[in-house]
Formats: structure tokens, C-alpha cells, sequence
């Protein structure tokens, strides 16, 4: 995806961005964080500054809303926001900041009020299975640009964004990493000699 991430974990400092879809495994989740705090003892031993974990407000709400469907009345947002706590994960919010170098970056990509149409339309489409220019009506869901702010997120903070997510809102970004490839790297680090 195009980002050496075990060097950057090796170096420290890294802010690492949980898209939704890596947020949704907890088991795989929660062996992740603990890899990242035992990694971030080895950094501090060595005076380096610690890997840090978030997640958007925009992701965080993707994932509440999950939840909220699937747990139904027990649904316990203190149950949730202890566990991220638990987990070492920071809430952060999309502030003025974040939706300006959203823009920016959106804008960058799609310079035009046509390009950008196309962007959304092409997007809408492969989320029902569609292929553009064909009248092919397969699929299983529309994703929204929920995405986008994600991934500009990621960008204002100077994030890693940790995703297994391929859509076309991502494209272009290139400090990514796929949840396996982040996992493989802590694994390897961990197992090194200090």
C-alpha cells in the first residue's frame, strides 16, 4: 500500500488510524493493541516517543451505529468507551482543521464539480455492484462517503490509516496499511532482540 511500516514502528512516533472495518474484529483487535503496548515498552526503554492509536469520530460513529443495530437494548456506550480506553485507542474529533484539509485533499483529487460527481457516482455504483457504463443491477450494499472524511482525517493528523478497505476513496492515499500488514510488522519487531 505503499508505506514501510516496520520502519516506522522501528523509529517510533507513529499515529496509527483505525478505519472501520479494522475496528470490528475485537479479538484481533485487542491482540493488535496489546502487541502495540508491548512494542511501546520496548520504544520507551530506548527513549523513543510511543506508537499512538486512534480513531476518527466519523469512524466511531460507523462503528457505534454497527453496534447500536446489532446489540439492540444492550447497547452500553460506557461498556464501549471503556474498552477503547482499555485498548489504548483516543477518540479524536473532526474539527474545523479536519474538514478544511478534507477539502483540500478532495479537492486536489477532483478539481472539478464533474470529476467530483464521477468520483461519487462511480463510487455509489461499485457499492451496488455496478459496473460504470453498464446496466448490470448486482450488489449488496451503498456505501456513503463516510470514507472520505476517514481518510482526510488520517491526512490533517499525519496518520497511518490502518484499513483492508480498497474503495476508490482511498486511492491516492498513501499512508495506509492493511490491518495483516500492520500485525506481521509488530510481529517482527516484537521478536527481535532489543
Amino acid at each position: 500500500m505503499g508505506v514501510d511500516i516496520t520502519a516506522q514502528l522501528r523509529g517510533g512516533g507513529v499515529k496509527l488510524a483505525f478505519d472501520t472495518n479494522a475496528l470490528s474484529g475485537k479479538r484481533r483487535l485487542g491482540a493488535l493493541c496489546a502487541r502495540v503496548r508491548h512494542w511501546n515498552m520496548a520504544l520507551s526503554a530506548r527513549t523513543l516517543p510511543e506508537v499512538k492509536l486512534l480513531v476518527c469520530t466519523v469512524a466511531h460513529f460507523e462503528e457505534l451505529f454497527h453496534l447500536k443495530k446489532s446489540k439492540g437494548d444492550l447497547f452500553d456506550i460506557q461498556v464501549i468507551l471503556d474498552g477503547l480506553d482499555s485498548l489504548g485507542i483516543e477518540v479524536q474529533p473532526f474539527g474545523v482543521e479536519h474538514a478544511l484539509a478534507t477539502a483540500l485533499w478532495l479537492g486536489e483529487r477532483h478539481p472539478t464539480r464533474e470529476a467530483w460527481r464521477s468520483a461519487k457516482k462511480e463510487r455509489y455504483m461499485r457499492g451496488l455492484g455496478l459496473v460504470p457504463g453498464k446496466d448490470k443491477a448486482e450488489g449488496a450494499h451503498c456505501s456513503t462517503t463516510v470514507d472520505w472524511l476517514i481518510a482526510g482525517h488520517a491526512q490533517a493528523e499525519r496518520c497511518v490509516l490502518v484499513t483492508d478497505d480498497e474503495g476508490p476513496e482511498f486511492a491516492g492515499l498513501v499512508d495506509k496499511v492493511r490491518l495483516g500488514e500492520l500485525e506481521a510488522a509488530l510481529q517482527k519487531l516484537l521478536s527481535e532482540p532489543l
